[in-house]
């Protein structure tokens, strides 16, 4: 199962669903936690089957603040057990795995003054269920002094209510790859901090049934937080794409002459051309077209997400605001012409 988590700090926002929408479909994501969507029940679920998800459990907001959404797929088969005042208890049937497991998606407390009763409570229930678990999402807590860049140096005391929990419920970071820092405030070079505040843990039977399981850290875009993604089997072979003919390529003319040259070509060594050779000739050539002409979206939007996570590793005294700016603004752009196509997916208007 691949599970998204993200303080989205407002849901209502087009952003967010455009930077939601990216995310799914990239990334195939059976299962989406939201924190902070600032929304009511009925808003939620209308972004559920705009978002194309079978299922839903929502926690609406109160006043301007909370909201909270735990959104999956018929793929998966996902009860809810419990509803806490700010996220979900769930029990997981992972596809491919023999035990189901525990789930639970949580956003931790950000008050100084009620960490403490919070975590033990949480721990008594992690402790309580059985089976394996994994606890996901935004747990406002940092572990060391590697989670945090700028502001306040980090205390040992600082990293005490996590390291207590882990230590009174047998509990693991899963790690991660990708970004370091999962949470910035924004505030401009010289008074900007960032820390590690979203996280993945789980427990040694979680592990002995997932061995495979990860963590990817995403860029921060279109909020003050990154998503995190879990995935319980992170090394799984990917097969083959089909060729699909876009719209949107002919807006570049230069996609006709690739056509019409493909087209007329003739092997040296093949008298009478088939009509499937060649298509297979045009495909070919426009494959290679797309890729180093107009432009290949995933690989720029990659390679794009690449650079910002490197500016966005980086320590606080060292931000380029400008450049991590531009490298936003141009993801969202190229994420806007990647939803035409799907788009056109959903409409069954491509040739093959």
């Amino acid at each position: 199962m691949k599970a998204l988590s993200w303080n989205c700090r407002g849901l209502a926002r087009p952003s967010a669903i455009q930077a939601i929408l990216a995310w799914v479909k990239k990334w195939q994501v059976d299962c989406v936690f939201l924190m902070e969507t600032k929304i009511g029940e009925n808003h939620m679920r209308n972004i559920c089957k705009n978002l194309h998800f079978d299922n839903g459990s929502y926690i609406p907001s109160v006043g301007i603040g909370g909201g909270f959404c735990l959104l999956w797929n018929n793929c998966v088969n996902i009860k809810i057990l419990k509803k806490v005042e700010s996220g979900f208890v769930c029990r997981v049937n992972d596809h491919g795995f023999q035990d189901s497991w525990h789930l639970f998606a949580v956003y931790g407390t950000p008050y100084a003054d009620q960490k403490s009763e919070f975590w033990e409570n949480l721990a008594d229930q992690i402790n309580s269920c059985n089976g394996p678990w994994a606890l996901m999402g935004d747990l406002n807590v940092i572990l060391a002094k590697e989670d945090k860049s700028g502001g306040r140096c980090f205390a040992y005391r600082d990293g005490s209510v996590l390291r207590n929990f882990l230590f009174s419920t047998g509990g693991v970071d899963l790690g991660f790859i990708g970004c370091k820092y999962t949470w910035q405030n924004k505030r401009g070079t010289g008074r900007l901090v960032k820390e590690r505040i979203d996280r993945v843990i789980v427990d040694t039977s979680w592990l002995s049934l997932c061995p495979k399981g990860g963590v990817r850290n995403l860029p921060i875009i279109s909020s003050d937080h990154g998503a995190i993604l879990l995935d319980s089997c992170a090394f799984r072979p990917r097969g083959p794409r089909p060729f699909r003919f876009f719209e949107a390529w002919f807006s570049d003319l230069t996609s006709l002459s690739v056509i019409k040259e493909a087209w007329s070509s003739k092997d040296p060594n093949e008298n009478n051309p088939t009509l499937m050779s060649k298509l297979v000739k045009t495909q070919n050539a426009l494959r290679w077209w797309s890729k180093n002409v107009f432009g290949d979206c995933d690989l720029r939007i990659k390679q794009m997400e690449l650079e910002l996570q490197t500016l966005q590793s980086k320590e606080a005294n060292e931000v380029d605001e400008t450049t991590e700016r531009r490298i936003q603004d141009s993801i969202m752009e190229l994420w806007s012409r990647k939803e035409s196509m799907w788009k056109q997916r959903s409409r069954e208007l491509w040739l093959s």
